[in-house]
């Protein structure tokens, strides 16, 4: 949950800037930051939940396992949140 609300992080970063009159917000794309987010947060509610196990008990024993959905999940909000970075890195 820690990973999915750091997201905002970023955002008050960007926000600083644009006070400062440094850049323009309007020329970041910030919904990456929201999806990175959302992704983590999907992650943790598959795990908490143990959504597909809880329906069909032994069945997602090797594939499947909200544990594995949530391993997933993490990725590709990791990946999503560095590219994010990358692009705020790479255009100031």
């Amino acid at each position: 949950m820690v990973l999915g609300v750091s997201a905002t992080f970023p955002l008050i970063y960007l926000g600083k800037l644009e006070a400062e009159k440094k850049i323009f917000v309007s020329d970041y794309s910030l919904s990456e930051y929201v999806y990175g987010g959302a992704y983590f947060v999907t992650g943790v509610v598959f795990f908490i939940t143990n959504t597909p196990e809880r329906f069909k008990a032994k069945s997602f024993d090797i594939i499947g396992s909200s544990h594995q959905i949530f391993h997933v999940c993490v990725l590709a909000g990791v990946f999503v949140h560095f590219n994010a970075a990358m692009d705020l890195y790479l255009k100031r």
